[in-house]
């Protein structure tokens, strides 16, 4: 690519493509907005049945009618606007129709008329075939031309500007490119002063649309040919000129090549010694000051000088060159303060960057006030504090969760044995309290087993470390499936499930795996924490886009606990911990819930237990 944008073959090929398709496009515009102002895209139309013909016939009778009241007599009509000169052949008649005017009768018409004006009758015709060369003929050339393109023409357009599209990104792409030569390289056009550059094409393009402005008007196949053909060279210079610039900005900034650059360039080299002079003294000289006396004495030197200016121009006999030195000090104070401003503006933007997350944003303090460069470099120290402070908290989770992830890991072989030889010793028809023992041993290693898998994957859930699978998912098949698993937990605890889901399947995008275990961790919540001979209600509904599935109980204890805190880890609404939970179900729930795009949303109310898991849903 790079090779392609340096070839001087391939730039020419893509300007003349670009030159070429908006030749075409102008064409195919103008016969399309020709063909659309006359009705023109229906098949089977002669020049007669167009609208054209029609009005300009119109206006010919008009014009007949305005000849008879200008005295105008037939002698002077047949000589003037006989057969040779004109298609238009007509009859004015008067109000006791009588025929006062006429020029002649075709021998055949391709459309004829009558038209009523101020009480006299135009009988008009249009002969057949055209042969006179006047509007008519040259709009008939202009239909013959166009019409039979009707479908050609929008086509054209299309292709056209595909191929405007294709090569004008080339050729700003390869602006600037020159074969053998690294970066980007001025041209002579380039190197012209941009306003100049920009006064020029801008005036040649109005010139050259001027023009096609005055042919547009024109009914003949000439004048739409000149349209088109000014059009062209219009496009083009305003092309040459946006390539010119693409240019100068990728050469790195455009704005010297300006003559308001060069003055500048001439005026600091002129008086950039003595200024900058100036300006190292007055801070020195400031530099031990405090910043509120400093400003203090700023506006006290400001209304000095200005005081003595104006005494000078009115006590003056020649008050011109105390104007000057007034408007001179004014203009150096005005220079100073926007000087002042950018400093504090790129402080604001520091600050607005930092306040963003931009923590590695550094605040260009080149050329600011002492006063503004040192709380620069301060935004500067904060910012890098707080990197390290953002590390440091990082690096503290990293290893809680590394530290979590290996006590898991290392209980989970003695918990395997401890399960192992349970199940072993169930096997040896304990009786009595050792088989009560037995029994108390393996719950609690099973619960133990349950709140070790809790932690790992509440760690795994919270820090992303889970594959995930993203595919179209039934959800009334999960629940359906979860609630034939909780039907007799539910049953023990008296809890009515009132399930409420639509006939047809709903899907959503998420991992079939993880979204059981959301709803298996609500269903336990719901088993574990719901109040004795209550109902439960789980709905799946479609709502703006999203598919809400709802979990809604009365908790069995008070929930005297925010909705937020009750889904951090090892939060449990039951105070007493009566109850066998670890309290990472909602966390789990939650995270997982996360890791396939959804939301998770908890809802506190008194008593009254929500829980609404949001994805979007997919057709």
């Amino acid at each position: 690519m790079k090779n392609l944008r340096s070839s001087l073959i391939a730039k020419i090929v893509a300007s003349i493509l670009a030159i070429l398709s908006i030749g075409v496009m102008a064409i195919s515009t103008i016969g399309i907005e020709y063909l659309y102002d006359g009705g023109l895209f229906r098949d089977g139309l002669s020049f007669y049945d167009t609208q054209r013909c029609k009005q300009e016939a119109e206006n010919y009778a008009y014009r007949a009618y305005d000849w008879y009241q200008q005295g105008l007599t037939n002698r002077e009509m047949a000589s003037w606007f006989d057969q040779k000169q004109t298609n238009f052949a007509f009859e004015l008649e008067d109000p006791q129709g009588r025929v006062v005017l006429n020029n002649y009768l075709p021998e055949e018409s391709g459309i004829q008329g009558t038209q009523l004006i101020d009480g006299y009758t135009v009988h008009w015709w249009i002969q057949s075939p055209i042969t006179a060369e006047d509007w008519f003929y040259r709009d008939y050339q202009l239909f013959s031309l166009v019409y039979p393109l009707r479908r050609a023409l929008p086509m054209s357009l299309a292709q056209a500007a595909l191929v405007f599209l294709v090569a004008v990104p080339f050729l700003f792409s390869a602006a600037g490119h020159r074969k053998g030569r690294e970066g980007i390289t001025l041209n002579l056009m380039d190197k012209i002063p941009l306003e100049l550059y920009f006064g020029g094409a801008c005036l040649l393009v109005a010139f050259l649309v001027s023009i096609a402005v005055d042919a547009f008007y024109m009914d003949s196949i000439f004048y739409v040919a000149v349209l088109a053909v000014f059009l062209t060279l219009a496009g083009a210079v305003a092309l040459a000129f946006c390539l010119s610039l693409a240019t100068r900005i990728k050469y790195g900034k455009p704005w010297r090549g300006t003559l308001v650059w060069k003055f500048h360039n001439f005026f600091c080299r002129v008086f950039g010694r003595m200024l900058r002079w100036c300006w190292n003294l007055l801070a020195e000289l400031t530099q031990s000051i405090p910043l509120i006396w400093k400003t203090a004495l700023g506006f006290v030197v400001i209304t000095l000088v200005n005081i003595f200016f104006s005494a000078i121009i009115f006590a003056s006999y020649s008050p011109g060159v105390g104007v000057l030195f007034f408007l001179l000090f004014n203009f150096a104070l005005f220079c100073f303060f926007c000087y002042l401003s950018i400093g504090l503006q790129r402080l604001q933007q520091g600050g607005r960057k930092l306040a963003a997350g931009a923590l590695d944003y550094k605040v260009d303090t080149n050329y600011m006030l002492p006063a503004l460069k040192e709380h620069g470099e301060n935004l500067g120290s904060i910012a890098q504090g707080m990197v390290a402070a953002v590390e440091q908290r990082m690096r503290s989770e990293r290893l809680k969760t590394e530290l979590i992830t290996n006590v898991s890991h290392d209980i989970k072989t003695p918990l395997t044995s401890i399960i192992n030889y349970v199940d072993l010793l169930g096997q040896e028809q304990l009786e009595g309290k050792a088989a009560e023992y037995l029994e108390v041993l393996d719950r609690q290693s099973k619960r133990l087993k349950k709140l070790t898998e809790d932690l790992v994957e509440a760690s795994k859930a919270s820090t992303g470390n889970l594959n995930v699978s993203l595919e179209p998912t039934g959800v009334c098949e999960i629940l359906h499936q979860a609630l034939g698993e909780y039907a007799e937990r539910l049953e023990a605890g008296r809890l009515e499930v009132v399930f409420d889901t639509p006939e047809e399947e709903i899907y959503v995008m998420a991992d079939g795996r993880l979204l059981w275990r959301v709803v298996d961790n609500l269903l336990s919540n719901v088993s574990k924490y719901s109040l004795a001979g209550t109902r439960v209600y789980l709905q799946v509904e479609r709502l703006d886009g999203e598919v809400v599935m709802s979990v809604k109980n009365i908790s069995r204890d008070r929930l005297g606990i925010d909705a937020q805190e009750l889904m951090e880890r090892f939060v449990r609404g039951d105070t007493a911990r009566s109850t066998e939970g670890s309290g990472l179900g909602l966390n789990i729930a939650r995270s997982l819930t996360e890791l396939m795009q959804g939301r998770f949303n908890l809802i506190v109310d008194g008593d009254l237990f929500k829980v609404e898991v949001r994805f979007w849903e997919i057709g």
